[in-house]
């Protein structure tokens, strides 16, 4: 029952500007494929590419060739194509054996007049390669894993459980190497506070996308619709050792600027932050330049890495600062203190 491997003219071919794809120039398709006998109508489709399909081989139904390509725009090498718009266009033969068809794809943030050359490598050769990965591979290829509720769950758990775990290391390390719990859970929250941040953003993106008060803001600051997926993830856990790394430069600072004080004062903690601000924006500020370069220029395949990673290292530099090391401090203490030095200052002046 596995869907063959389809042969059609181009389908050889590895670059899309060699294959049978065409900028959608016309609101008629044929003026767009060199076919002025096809005059169906694509407006919502201009500035899109247009993939012609040519003598197919064996014949698919429309249905079957539709739900290949969907099934591939969702698996996770094209993830970020998933929200552009699309249609399969039957040109010779009908829906139950397609001869020749057409396939339109549109990128409302990219389009052929805004920038020919990116368009061509970020929408023509994208859509070129899931079109043959989706029919002209073997049915080998085109499988796609699913799992029942059941094994879902317990991937689920897993996953849970060894998030869970790796907090409980960090905070016996930290501990340890502190000497107090305290230190642990400031940057436990620290974390917490740069992971749920980082998914907001990821979320916010989306409602951004989706909401068309923003177009122009959107094709600006090139925002896509990211979805959760590996590459996420592995952005997430990129996030979370950043954090963490910056974090413990601060404590380590703490500690040693407070001696042999059991506790980390107010001023010791501001006197750390003094210190060890100019590493921390430094550090982070070519570490941003490098991802804002990747986000512009590094494609498809890692626009939402490096849109996750950009809002983390932002995120993470100031949850150090503001959020770990102030949890640190240990009020009671430090106004317990003061208040003896003032007792002993007021004793010594009545003298």
């Amino acid at each position: 029952n596995a869907p063959p491997a389809l042969a059609f003219k181009g389908s050889e071919l590895a670059d899309a500007s060699a294959a049978p794809t065409y900028p959608v120039i016309s609101g008629r398709l044929g003026e767009s494929i060199n076919r002025p006998e096809l005059r169906n109508s694509v407006s919502d489709f201009v500035d899109g590419v247009a993939i012609v399909f040519e003598d197919i081989q064996p014949q698919p139904t429309l249905k079957s060739m539709q739900d290949r390509l969907e099934l591939m725009r969702r698996k996770d090498d094209f993830i970020d194509v998933l929200g552009r718009p699309s249609e399969l266009i039957v040109i010779d033969g009908n829906a139950d054996a397609v001869k020749s068809a057409v396939l339109l794809v549109v990128d409302p943030n990219l389009g052929y007049s805004d920038n020919a050359n990116a368009w061509r490598d970020s929408v023509a050769q994208r859509e070129w390669d899931l079109v043959r990965a989706a029919l002209a591979q073997s049915s080998d290829q085109l499988s796609v894993q699913n799992f029942s509720p059941a094994i879902a769950e317990n991937f689920r758990a897993t996953a849970f459980a060894a998030v869970l775990l790796s907090l409980l290391l960090i905070l016996i390390y930290i501990w340890v190497r502190f000497g107090s719990v305290r230190y642990s859970l400031a940057a436990i929250v620290a974390l917490t506070h740069d992971v749920l941040a980082v998914i907001g953003l990821i979320a916010l993106a989306e409602i951004i996308y989706d909401n068309p008060a923003f177009a122009g803001l959107t094709k600006l600051l090139m925002v896509e619709p990211f979805k959760i997926d590996l590459n996420l993830v592995a952005a997430l856990l990129t996030i979370i050792g950043y954090s963490l790394n910056d974090t413990i430069i601060i404590m380590d600072r703490i500690r040693e600027n407070r001696g042999k004080l059991s506790y980390a004062s107010k001023a010791v903690i501001n006197s750390a932050i003094n210190e060890t601000i100019s590493r921390t924006v430094i550090t982070s500020g070519t570490t941003i330049l490098a991802i804002f370069i990747l986000y512009v220029d590094g494609g498809p395949g890692v626009h939402a890495f490096s849109y996750a990673l950009f809002c983390g290292v932002m995120v993470g530099t100031y949850s150090s600062v503001a959020v770990a090391a102030p949890m640190v401090w240990s009020r009671k203490k430090d106004l317990e203190h003061r208040r003896k030095e003032a007792e002993a200052i007021e004793r010594s002046s009545g003298a």
